[in-house]
């Protein structure tokens, strides 16, 4: 169990008291822990902020360095963790953005006056709804519903993010609009 006062946290690691802080702003986090059987106190600060990659990289440098302390085994961070994460995420930041565009493009592509009938029109209305009301909404509410974070601390803490989805939704839209004129 963490127990929480006055900015610190309180646990027994292994037997071990550990009180601890860390915080974090747009351009650098912050990690100290004490020791206090140990007589020890540690921290780490970083001048720079990655949300997504670079600080669990450091959360995981910083519980190595604690676990070198009590003469324990590390665990293994890869040299290239860094370089894969930032690719992955950048693999989905542009399909997301690739997704967009080609719900803009196809709104421009299909405005040619002819309407659908039957089938075609059930699977047209069903694609606009998703495409252009849907995806947008999606987009926008996504760091809220699946990570918890508002846009605007997204904007802060991962404005590449941010980026990404406010032109992403904002492209998606026009194609909303395109198609509804």
């Amino acid at each position: 169990a963490v127990f929480y006062g006055k900015g610190w946290n309180y646990t027994k690691m292994n037997g071990l008291q550990l009180v601890f802080h860390g915080g974090q702003v747009e351009t650098g986090i912050t990690y100290m822990f004490i020791l206090p059987e140990e007589q020890l106190a540690v921290c780490f600060m970083l001048n720079g902020n990655d949300e997504f990659v670079t600080n669990s990289l450091m959360d995981n440098a910083i519980w190595n360095s604690l676990a070198i302390i009590k003469g324990e085994p590390t665990k293994e961070i890869s040299h290239s963790a860094y370089i894969v994460r930032h690719a992955v995420y950048n693999a989905l930041y542009l399909l997301v953005f690739a997704f967009s565009l080609f719900i803009l493009i196809k709104a421009i592509k299909t405005k040619d006056g002819t309407k659908p009938v039957g089938a075609a029109k059930v699977k047209a209305v069903i694609f606009n709804a998703a495409a252009y009301i849907l995806w947008p909404l999606l987009l926008l509410s996504f760091t809220k519903l699946f990570v918890d974070t508002p846009l605007w601390v997204v904007r802060q803490f991962v404005p590449d993010l941010y980026f990404v989805i406010l032109l992403s939704a904002a492209m998606a839209l026009t194609g909303g609009i395109i198609k509804a004129g």
